[in-house]
């Protein structure tokens, strides 16, 4: 794959992880703070919300180790989908994390 090709197929796979995180953010999250389900998390389970971040990157890498290396074939959710999780996760701690600066 050269560099032209892999930067066109980079932003179509960016695209993508933005039109989940927009649905997703209506699903998941309050209209005025789209980190309110995280931080939900955070209030039941006595925990930084930052940790709630890594938790969820931390089952998604489980899922992908799971799949890779038992060779399984995904039932529910591609590796590809669970690849766009893992960089819509990371997205949203990095702008978390930049919202909590003074």
């Amino acid at each position: 794959m050269n560099y032209e090709i892999e930067s066109k197929l980079a932003g179509e796979f960016f695209q993508d992880c933005l039109k989940t995180l927009t649905n997703k953010a209506h699903d998941y999250a309050q209209k005025e703070d789209c980190f309110s389900n995280f931080k939900t998390i955070a209030q039941v389970c006595h925990i930084k919300t930052e940790k709630t971040f890594l938790q969820f990157l931390v089952v998604k890498i489980a899922r992908l180790v799971e799949l890779i290396d038992q060779g399984k074939d995904a039932k529910n959710e591609s590796i590809e989908d669970t690849l766009k999780d893992l960089a819509n996760y990371s997205c949203l701690l990095a702008l978390y994390l930049r919202s909590e600066k003074p």
